[in-house]
């Protein structure tokens, strides 16, 4: 890894009670790996909604089969002439196949979830590899709809 490091950050994504669905996917590049440093869920649940959404529950997946969705490109954290190598998505029409789960966590609507992972502790994503942001919404997604933002912060 070369201390290249990018962030990749959905737009916002309705979610629909009960239904898992896959915010963004990120692809290493086939020559070299990649160091997950950080992800994290944000939701925009109105506050004192008449029916507030139940838990979701948040992941961090490998990705063995990429999904259908919009190209996304990964925005440089820090000045350099290089470019991210690494591919990815987001507006994810197709569900990939998801696989080891790396981390995971049951989430507050009202709330968010972010994980800085401690120095040398990072997920690692082998050379060609994908990982992916899934949510999977509680039964109830609130009165006035549930939406969230996906981030991913990486280095090649």
């Amino acid at each position: 890894m070369s201390d290249l490091f990018a962030a990749l950050i959905s737009p916002k994504t309705a979610l629909s009670a009960s239904t898992a669905k896959t915010i963004l996917e990120l692809t290493a590049p086939a020559n070299h790996r990649i160091k997950i440093v950080r992800w994290g869920l944000f939701f925009d649940e109105e506050t004192g909604d008449a029916t507030p959404a139940t838990p979701l529950l948040a992941e961090l997946l490998k990705s063995t089969v990429t999904g259908t969705g919009t190209a996304a490109v990964p925005i440089l954290a820090r000045p350099a002439s290089e470019v991210p190598q690494s591919t990815a998505k987001d507006t994810i029409t197709v569900e990939g196949t998801l696989t080891d789960v790396y981390d995971s966590s049951v989430v507050n609507a009202q709330t968010g979830y972010e994980v800085i992972f401690p120095v040398g502790q990072e997920v690692i994503v082998a050379g060609g590899a994908a990982i992916a942001i899934r949510v999977t919404p509680g039964a109830v997604v609130s009165t006035g709809g549930l939406n969230v933002v996906a981030k991913i912060w990486f280095e090649e």
